[in-house]
C-alpha cells in the first residue's frame, strides 16, 4: 500500500511540475521595420552614454546607415552604423549596433562583426 501510495504522489507531483514551469506569452513577435531599428538602436547609444561604455562626445552622433543584413547563422539582422567625428580614435570612431529581427539587442561594437 506504501508503494502504490508513493506510486501515485511522484506521478501526480511529476505532471504538476509541468503546469508549474509552464508560462505565458506564447504570441508571435512581429519583426521590426527602419524606424524602429532606429529607434532602439538610438535608446542603446544613450544607454551607453550614460553607461560611461560611451564617451559623452556620442550624445551627438548620427546614424549613417540602418540596413537589415544577414548573420553568419542567416538570420535577418538590423545593422545601425553611427560616426562620431569627435571621437580621436578614428579606429573607434564609428559604432555597430546590431538588433535581431524583432529589435532585441545583439552587439554594440567598433567593428561591423555578425
Amino acid at each position: 500500500m506504501k508503494k502504490l501510495t508513493a506510486l501515485i504522489l511522484g506521478v501526480g507531483l511529476t505532471l504538476a511540475s509541468q503546469q508549474l514551469l509552464a508560462h505565458g506569452n506564447h504570441a508571435d513577435v512581429e519583426p521590426i521595420d527602419h524606424a524602429e531599428a532606429s529607434t532602439k538602436a538610438h535608446q542603446v547609444l544613450e544607454k551607453l552614454v550614460v553607461g560611461k561604455k560611451l564617451g559623452d562626445s556620442w550624445k551627438t552622433a548620427k546614424s549613417t546607415d540602418i540596413s537589415p543584413k544577414k548573420s553568419h547563422h542567416g538570420n535577418t539582422v538590423w545593422v545601425v552604423s553611427y560616426l562620431n567625428g569627435e571621437e580621436k580614435d578614428t579606429s573607434k570612431q564609428k559604432l555597430y549596433i546590431v538588433l535581431d529581427e524583432v529589435g532585441n539587442v545583439l552587439s554594440a561594437d567598433h567593428s561591423e562583426k555578425l
